[in-house]
């Protein structure tokens, strides 16, 4: 990368990877990162297995795997939909939470799979177009950024469960493509770079939850 050192472009290597290194064990979560606390249960279904999946206490993701196919279902839906949450919220499964689709203009509210409140994010005639808001389990801010025709665009800040502002990326129609940041425990930048991912990694390692 034109303009930095080889130890930079290491570390922004690094630094973005830090969401997926929790899954690979080389980094235990904590109250200082934003790796996720995963559980699983498990209970026996017609037919075979159903995995629930949670992270930080709330629900994840759900799927059965079937004896007689040997395969697994399509993600599945929280079992049981909150009786405090909008009749109009439908589980989005990008963003692993229940979306009230009824709010077309404004802020459109997010819920955990519990029903607790997860955030928002802003919509003009039903598309998204604005700033969306994620919060921690604990209600403390986890995620920002902002939406411009329908796709992430601008600075997303992502942050520990304290609060504390530990990343930005630069977000160009949905996909990192820009200068990444990492912050030290008074919001000082410790190191700058640049960085690219496709979508895939986007979704996969949790930009979007």
């Amino acid at each position: 990368m034109k303009g930095f050192s080889r130890s930079h472009t290491i570390v922004l290597i690094l630094l973005s990877i830090s969401f997926a290194s929790g899954l690979q064990g080389k980094e235990e979560p904590s109250e200082d990162n934003y790796l996720p606390k995963y559980t699983n249960m498990r209970k026996n279904v017609s037919g075979g297995v159903q995995t629930t999946r949670y992270q930080d206490g709330e629900f994840d993701e759900r799927w059965i795997f079937y004896f007689k196919t040997r395969q697994e279902s399509e993600k599945l839906p929280p079992e049981i939909k909150p009786k405090t949450i909008s009749e109009a919220a439908h589980f989005n499964f990008t963003f692993r939470k229940w979306e009230d689709l009824g709010i077309k203009n404004g802020k459109r509210l997010l819920y955990y799979g519990s029903g607790k409140s997860a955030g928002y994010i802003e919509v003009i005639d039903g598309k998204y177009e604005g700033e969306m808001v994620i919060y921690w389990p604990n209600k403390k801010i986890k995620k920002k950024v902002i939406y411009h025709n329908g796709q992430e665009n601008g600075l997303a800040y992502f942050y520990n469960r304290r609060g504390q502002l530990l990343t930005t990326f630069t977000m160009r129609n949905g996909i990192v493509d820009g200068e990444a940041c990492k912050y030290d425990k008074t919001g000082k930048i410790i190191f700058k770079g640049e960085a690219k991912h496709d979508r895939n990694f986007i979704e996969r390692f949790g930009f979007l939850d």
